[in-house]
């Protein structure tokens, strides 16, 4: 606009007011200030309406005021009221702890032993960052303690006679469970087969021995062949006892031949000195002078102490030990059945040397071993028929006879009958 005057003032001097250059310019002038004037007239609208927004927000604002206001003057009237409730509270608790005592006065004087509490605060009570439950180190000693008593129990059970005499002895005498009479695995069945195809040949000359082993005299082919079939009936065959018809007839022989023939075919063998008139297996053991089977129904050794081995074979023996003061009641110990249970336990086979059979111990041995192997001189002796028919009587549920050599002389090959 500026420039326009300027310009429509220089021609205005030199030109009249209806030339077309003058005319021109007043023209551009005019538009100029109507551009201008429409532009002010809009920012006025827009300020007059700025200005009716903000006078709206200062009317809400006024009333919004006046509101709390009204709200402040109800509180300052509601904060009298409280200050008027508590002062009655405290007037009333003051009353009521007067009331209290003046009771606990009268109490007082109607009862001479009626003393007034008092109580005075100690100490405010802060909660404990430890917790009260669970404790552990206690339930660590508990949990340690439970497992060392179990493990000291366990340990205990299994070695059976370390601590002495049980209280249980008292009690009945457990006796091992005896097997049913099995008609399918019969020794008989098993060893004649082999006793008919060796009988018609030639008997085999005995190997010289060396003067430093001594060898059984029931050892040989049938020795062999009961053991192989003993192997082949399985659990009915794991606890044997061998008794004689008579004492001096190879016994000892028989069962030590027996036990050096499974342990030949992959089997372990513990051979157990029952033999209370004749005990002679200790010569036989590495360590002769070590406690036996006695020391152990006595309670002066430990299942540990008693098991050796034989010079001359993988056999582990059990002695007599010191049989001074025992008699043959020692068979039906209720510690002599848990100890063979436990032998039965850890080895394959349990051979008991018996001795001479008798009246009395033929029952006890039935109890600990379901069969038995019957020593004899002569098959068809009456003396021999009669000792397996006792044998049978007495609870063995198979006997099988084998022939045996009396004292040291050259025995025999044994035969099963």
């Amino acid at each position: 606009r500026v420039t326009l005057r300027s310009q429509l003032a220089e021609q205005s001097s030199t030109l009249l007011d209806q030339h077309p250059r003058i005319r021109e310019l007043k023209a551009q002038v005019y538009a100029l200030d109507s551009q201008i004037r429409g532009e002010a007239d809009k920012i006025v609208h827009t300020v007059e309406n700025d200005a009716r927004i903000a006078g709206g927000r200062i009317e809400t604002t006024s009333a919004a005021i006046e509101q709390l206001k009204k709200q402040i003057s109800g509180l300052s009237g509601q904060d009298v009221q409280l200050r008027a409730l508590e002062r009655e509270a405290k007037a009333q608790r003051d009353l009521l702890e007067s009331y209290l005592a003046k009771y606990r006065e009268a109490s007082a004087r109607d009862s001479l032993d009626a003393t007034p509490s008092d109580v005075r605060v100690i100490s405010r009570a802060i909660a404990s960052n430890v917790p009260a439950f669970p404790k552990k180190i206690p339930i660590i000693l508990i949990a340690t303690l439970v497992t060392m008593f179990l493990a000291m129990s366990l340990v205990v059970t299994g070695d059976l006679l370390r601590a002495g005499e049980p209280a249980a002895v008292a009690r009945k005498p457990v006796r091992p469970s005896r097997p049913q009479r099995s008609i399918g695995f019969s020794l008989f069945k098993l060893l004649r087969p082999r006793a008919r195809s060796a009988a018609p040949a030639v008997e085999p000359a005995m190997a010289a021995t060396p003067a430093s082993e001594p060898a059984p005299k029931a050892a040989g082919v049938p020795v062999g062949n009961l053991a192989l079939a003993l192997r082949r009936i399985g659990e009915a065959g794991r606890r044997i006892t061998v008794v004689g018809v008579a004492r001096n007839v190879g016994t000892t022989y028989t069962a030590l031949g027996l036990s050096r023939a499974l342990v030949q075919q992959g089997a372990r063998v513990v051979l157990v000195d029952l033999a209370l008139e004749s005990s002679n297996l200790a010569v036989l053991s590495t360590d002769p002078d070590t406690p036996g089977i006695a020391d152990l129904v006595r309670g002066s050794a430990s299942f540990g102490q008693i098991v050796t081995r034989d010079r001359f074979s993988r056999v582990h023996l059990v002695a007599a030990g010191r049989l001074e003061g025992m008699d043959a009641s020692m068979l039906s110990s209720a510690r002599l059945a848990m100890t063979l249970e436990a032998l039965a336990r850890t080895y394959d086979h349990v051979i008991v040397d018996g001795g001479a059979v008798t009246e009395t111990i033929a029952p006890c041995l039935a109890k600990l071993t379901p069969r038995a192997v019957l020593v004899a001189t002569e098959l068809e002796h009456p003396a021999t028929q009669a000792a397996r028919d006792r044998l049978i009587a007495a609870g063995f549920i198979e006997v099988t006879v084998m022939l045996g050599s009396p004292g040291e002389a050259q025995g025999r090959r044994p035969a099963a009958a």
